[in-house]
């Protein structure tokens, strides 16, 4: 069976990049034939390591060419005649069973090829989501429009596949909408909580939060300043961020450490990880500080906490963008150890349900179906 996946670029360090990439090689190694198409790599190295026998091919389309909005629109039209030209091209050569498209610029087109394979849209946010980013004026309404386009374009497709029963919900116009979460590897590490360390891992932007989680760690600094928050990500808010740990005098207990391909000895070296995020999909950091054994502390964001954590037995959920309540939960946990310990075994016993086997068993049926 021939699989295409469709995504912007695999150079970049994200969640989605790396369960596509993930989900690409263990198809590879059960014998399906796998492509990922990119349309923004622009020549940049893949950032995690794909299977040799793994197909990629750019388009080289480039949409993020200009940063000016007006000239984006003004283009868009001659980038998306590119794109489907050079798609279709792709698909009567190579005669795909399954393209996936991971809900980009391809998605408003894909149904429409006339060819044999059967269509899945699968989505690593969540509903609104653009909205979320609070944006203003002429992009607010960009982003409305936009969002009012999700559900007619999800419709047309044979499948629609979100992360999470949550997310589910909200689309609840449309008949093909399925759940398959994300997944990871089985551990057999676990952090032994010996270190007084904080862990957040995410992309430095608005969606992450990561402003929130410096404000709160601010206030735990106070009660507890032998404890240390270790960020870990790069984006557009690395400065600003940086600049307000210099502003609240945290340069020595906080620190933002460049992305890593090989995490797991920081989840072990960890005691709790923490998530401020504004909205989410489902989070591959939540699932895999679970597996390593890790309590979390997360705001109740919209979407995937709340499938995850189940309130003061594996982890906390707390109100969203209420600084002072996160606070107060952190200085909670890590007051007591064995609080610590007891919902760090919790949290790994529930990541055992997203185990990869399991997970891609699920997306191997979907195709066979």
């Amino acid at each position: 069976m021939r699989i295409f996946y469709c995504i912007h670029s695999l150079c970049n360090s994200g969640g989605m990049e790396r369960i596509i990439v993930e989900k690409a090689n263990f198809l590879s190694k059960k014998g399906f034939e796998v492509f990922i198409l990119t349309t923004e790599q622009q020549d940049k190295p893949t950032f995690y390591q794909l299977e040799n026998n793994i197909t990629h091919i750019d388009l080289g389309v480039n949409y993020s060419e200009y940063n000016s909005l007006f000239l984006k629109i003004m283009t868009l039209y001659f980038k998306e005649y590119k794109h489907k030209k050079s798609l279709k091209k792709i698909v009567t050569k190579y005669k795909p069973d399954i393209i996936i498209s991971t809900f980009e610029n391809e998605a408003s087109f894909l149904p429409k090829l006339k060819d044999q394979s059967k269509k899945i849209l699968e989505f690593h946010f969540s509903k609104g989501y653009r909205l979320a980013k609070k944006r203003k004026g002429l992009l607010f309404l960009v982003d409305w429009y936009r969002t009012q386009c999700e559900i007619k374009i999800a419709k047309k497709f044979e499948h629609f596949i979100v992360l999470t029963e949550e997310d589910k919900l909200s689309w609840y116009q449309l008949s093909n909408v399925s759940v398959i979460p994300n997944f990871i590897h089985s551990i057999s590490e676990c952090s032994n909580f010996s270190r007084k360390e904080l862990l957040s891992i995410g992309r430095l932007s608005y969606q992450k939060g990561l402003d929130r989680l410096i404000k709160a760690f601010k206030i735990v600094h106070e009660t507890y300043p032998e404890w240390k928050l270790f960020i870990y990500g790069d984006g557009e808010e690395r400065d600003w961020l940086l600049g307000l740990i210099q502003e609240y005098n945290l340069v020595s207990s906080v620190v933002i450490h460049c992305p890593v391909k090989n995490i797991g000895e920081i989840y072990c070296n960890s005691s709790c990880f923490v998530l401020t995020s504004r909205y989410e999909g489902l989070p591959m950091v939540l699932l895999e500080a679970m597996s390593y054994g890790l309590p979390i502390i997360s705001y109740d964001c919209k979407c995937g906490p709340k499938d995850l954590i189940n309130n003061g037995l594996n982890g906390f959920l707390v109100p969203e963008s209420n600084i002072e309540e996160l606070a107060n939960t952190i200085m909670k946990l890590i007051s007591n150890r064995d609080m610590m310990i007891e919902m760090g075994r919790n949290a790994k016993v529930e990541s055992q349900k997203y185990e990869r086997e399991i997970i891609m068993q699920k997306w191997i049926d979907l195709f066979e179906k």
